[in-house]
């Protein structure tokens, strides 16, 4: 037995015991991103169609792959529960299905970390998946969900489709999920730690354990509530960006305001249309405001309820310091925002006075010139 399993062991109370097999695991989640101008997205709306398309082309890709071996696609093996936002899909299917992927050494791209291998195999159910290979030592370096995840960026970016592997993350997750069969362990259930960062699941050895059907039923276990999570990560993700682009719209918006505040109220005659066009903007950025923060309220609530879920579960929740940290969104502050568009409205309202006041004056020299010019006839 190697060190750094002994001293693992040892910290959890099985120095006595023997390894009799030991595997490690990544975790991870492929979400589609729709490319072209073929599919018409929204944020909210569920259009099954693009889910079709995906669920058959994210089939097909697996079905093609030159490095992968043993995978059957099951044509009844349908959604079970479907995500889309924006332009990132995903999607949990009924059955999982299993394969073996061996890539070159050619084509890895991140042997240069840690350990390497040629071949593993991996579980997926739908977006969610979990690559695992034996091992001789752990805790390990692994990178087979990494690899894995470029294989399938790779294979869809030289197809003809209208989709491409979404980036965002974390994929796979940062804990690797360890399956360790000890000799001598009475434990009824797995015995789950989390332990330097990682998950270790502590299993009696068996003449007819199967890692497969381990790996199985510990995707299964956890693909409910993970699938939640990352639907969560994906709302984080546009939240962001969302709230970058007001910011960005309203700091445009101010800097048209300071330009008609600069002028002299003669030119702000000239301005009519920069003010009309302001008017317009600072309505429609009150409401994206509002949106946003009644965004970011279901995107707490939705946070409450995966880290019940995680806790809940008998996996996720000894790693739930882990999730508890990845999942949070630092609040993006609005008071500035908010702030910047009230004096726009102050702004506008000034001038609109000023204006006013010009054009009544205007307007009563034009009246009074053509009344002088009729009394003098």
């Amino acid at each position: 037995m190697s060190r750094r399993i002994e001293k693992l062991l040892d910290k959890l109370g099985y120095s006595n015991n023997r390894v009799k097999s030991l595997h490690g695991a990544n975790f991870g989640h492929l979400a589609l991103s729709v490319k072209g101008d073929d599919y018409e997205l929204t944020h909210d709306k569920v259009d099954m169609k693009i889910l079709d398309d995906a669920l058959e082309i994210f089939q097909k890709t697996l079905e093609d792959h030159p490095n992968i071996f043993g995978y059957k696609k099951q044509n009844e093996n349908k959604f079970i529960m479907s995500n889309q936002i924006a332009n990132l899909i995903s999607f949990e299917l009924q059955n999982p299905v299993s394969f073996t992927m061996k890539i070159p050494e050619s084509q890895r791209k991140f042997q240069f970390l840690g350990e390497h291998r040629e071949e593993f195999k991996v579980i997926i159910i739908g977006s969610n998946h979990i690559a695992y290979v034996e091992l001789d030592d752990a805790p390990a370096f692994l990178h087979i969900g990494h690899e894995f995840r470029e294989q399938i960026r790779h294979q869809l970016s030289i197809s003809n489709t209208n989709f491409e592997l979404g980036t965002f993350g974390p994929s796979p997750i940062h804990p690797e999920i360890y399956c360790v069969c000890l000799e001598g362990v009475d434990n009824p259930s797995p015995d789950i730690r989390f332990i330097d960062g990682d998950i270790f699941v502590i299993i009696p050895y068996g003449e007819k354990d199967d890692i497969n059907k381990i790996y199985d039923s510990i995707l299964k276990s956890i693909d409910f509530p993970m699938f939640d999570f990352y639907s969560l990560q994906k709302q984080r993700a546009w939240l962001i960006e969302y709230y970058s682009k007001i910011d960005n719209t309203v700091r445009d918006l101010l800097d048209l305001t300071m330009q008609v505040e600069s002028a002299w109220p003669i030119l702000n005659l000239l301005k009519f249309r920069s003010l009309s066009s302001a008017r317009v903007k600072l309505i429609n950025e009150y409401s994206e405001l509002a949106n946003y923060e009644q965004r970011i309220s279901f995107f707490s609530r939705g946070q409450d309820r995966f880290l019940d879920l995680a806790r809940n579960n008998q996996l996720l929740g000894t790693a739930i310091t882990y999730f508890e940290d990845i999942i949070k969104l630092e609040p993006l502050r609005t008071d500035t925002i908010i702030k910047n568009l009230e004096f726009v409205e102050r702004t506008i309202t000034s001038r609109d006075q000023i204006l006013n006041s010009l054009l009544s004056a205007l307007i009563g020299g034009i009246v009074g010139a053509i009344i002088g010019v009729y009394a003098s006839k």
